[in-house]
């Protein structure tokens, strides 16, 4: 996926709209829930921050996670490691110039849902029924 093929589709998900808080990094966009809770962070970050050998900049997309699944994610995909300035406990990097779309949709689908899961228990029942109804929860969740 795209940049912009990510934020069209989190708009027509979730009803989430970028958000640009850096001056110092305009193009860095945060992806919050309704409750104020970020559930994604996309960036052009230098790839040699992220460990990597090359010069230049590279894409990225960190995503709430599991810690399990996290751990999991990271072993499974080379484009997935812990998280960039995140919580690499809960939070995954991914170098979403490599993921598959499916993959994409799936892990911000996940990372939406741990967001989810910490709202009040009134709260996340009714947002879980709403997001059922439009088949933008995964019934695994």
């Amino acid at each position: 996926m795209k940049r912009e093929e990510i934020f069209q589709y989190v708009k027509e998900q979730y009803g989430t709209e970028p958000e640009y808080l850096w001056k110092k990094d305009p193009d860095s966009a945060v992806l919050r829930h309704k409750n104020g809770k970020w559930y994604a962070i996309i960036m052009a970050v230098e790839k040699k921050t992220l460990g990597l050998e090359e010069d230049g900049k590279i894409n990225i997309l960190d995503v709430k996670c599991d810690p399990d699944l996290a751990i999991e994610l990271r072993e499974q995909y080379s484009y997935v490691m812990p998280g960039y300035h995140a919580n690499k406990k809960y939070w995954n990097t991914i170098v979403y110039d490599k993921a598959k779309e499916e993959q994409m949709k799936e892990w911000m689908l996940h990372s939406y849902t741990e967001v989810v899961k910490k709202l009040p228990k009134i709260k996340r029942e009714k947002l879980f029924e709403q997001l059922k109804k439009t088949g933008n929860l995964d019934d695994r969740l």
